[in-house]
């Protein structure tokens, strides 16, 4: 299933479901930036990712093994902003996502 519409996007993030696991996510997270985390690096996070994009994913917007939180510099790392895909980071995330929770999230695409 995919969004056909930016509007059925758009009305996830705008229901309060979304806000309650944005709020829990960012808590679970410690309002840290994860991909600093890798690094070292602590810095505040505020953005909250979808490992598999939402408007290809829908069925996975709240599912919590999807969800990271991100400062806006890496959030801005791991989406084509004018294709709406993953950058070749954003895959990274991904995979290693995958390999972290398996089952629990889809199967990677070929590439």
């Amino acid at each position: 299933m995919k969004y056909e519409k930016a509007t059925e996007k758009a009305a996830v993030y705008k229901g309060s479901r979304w806000q309650k696991k944005r709020a829990y996510i960012l808590k679970r997270d410690g309002y840290k930036c994860q991909e600093c985390a890798r690094y070292g690096r602590q810095r505040q996070g505020a953005h909250v990712h979808h490992v598999y994009p939402v408007e290809f994913y829908p069925e996975e917007a709240y599912n919590s093994c999807n969800l990271i939180t991100l400062c806006r510099q890496c959030h801005n790392k791991m989406h084509d902003r004018e294709t709406h895909g993953l950058t070749a980071t954003g895959k990274a995330l991904q995979k290693r996502m995958k390999q972290r929770y398996g089952s629990r999230l889809p199967p990677l695409e070929a590439n």
